[in-house]
């Protein structure tokens, strides 16, 4: 029974991971598709249903970062070292106003403290990519804006618009801009991670479900085996 119940189990996890890693290939042949093309104006938020079709899409800016006015994305690791993302306000010379993703800076030694950051003041054109708001995996406590004291700059969580619009009194762009490489106007350590989990390792956890599978059917098989041999009438002796 025990093998009955799990077998078609773990055989169907091992076909969702094959489904996931085919998946992961399309996301990156696209993205390597997108960041092929030639950016493009910034599109009119009403074009953008569905968003994730504008996901990696490479858009140019032109305007100018709000002095002071960006959050620090919490609990950003590269190699090893905790960190923020800078997502600074920029206002286009159209008014619009979008969320630029500047990259990752080091957080100071004392949690009190925040870094510092250097930002243009004059008018900038600078190239990114569109992306989608996403949670971060891991959500700790409420944001520790009010440990700093100050209104701006602001540590947060993670990104949620629709505070956001409401904390600002504006209204925002519906996708985030990470800017192109490190020689953007404004730019931080960028480096952008595409993918957490790759194509190989999604078929590495699919074989190790069939694995599972075939062995489980393996040693029910060699158990019947032996009670057979044991008690070859099928009635186990109470001797």
């Amino acid at each position: 029974m025990f093998a009955i119940f799990f077998t078609p189990v773990l055989i169907k996890l091992g076909y969702w991971q094959l489904d996931r890693a085919a998946e992961k290939e399309r996301l990156i042949a696209q993205i390597e598709s997108r960041t092929a093309m030639e950016p493009q104006d910034l599109p009119p938020p009403d074009t953008l249903s569905p968003p994730d079709q504008w996901q990696a899409h490479p858009v140019y800016l032109s305007g100018r970062f709000e002095p002071m006015r960006y959050l620090l994305l919490d609990n950003q690791i590269r190699d090893g070292k905790a960190g923020y993302d800078i997502l600074h306000l920029f206002t286009l010379t159209n008014g619009l106003k979008v969320l630029v993703n500047r990259g990752w800076v080091a957080a100071p030694t004392y949690r009190k403290d925040l870094p510092e950051i250097f930002t243009p003041q004059n008018s900038v054109e600078v190239y990114g990519s569109l992306h989608q708001y996403h949670a971060p995996p891991l959500q700790f406590a409420a944001t520790e804006a009010k440990d700093t004291g100050r209104r701006w700059p602001k540590r947060v969580q993670e990104i949620n618009l629709a505070q956001l619009e409401q904390d600002m009194e504006i209204r925002l762009y519906p996708l985030i801009v990470r800017l192109k490489d490190n020689q953007q106007p404004g730019a931080l350590q960028t480096g952008w991670h595409v993918n957490h989990v790759s194509p190989a390792k999604h078929r590495g956890y699919a074989f190790q479900w069939f694995a599972l599978a075939v062995t489980l059917i393996t040693l029910t098989l060699l158990a019947l085996i032996k009670t057979n041999r044991e008690h070859p009438e099928g009635v186990p002796s109470h001797d």
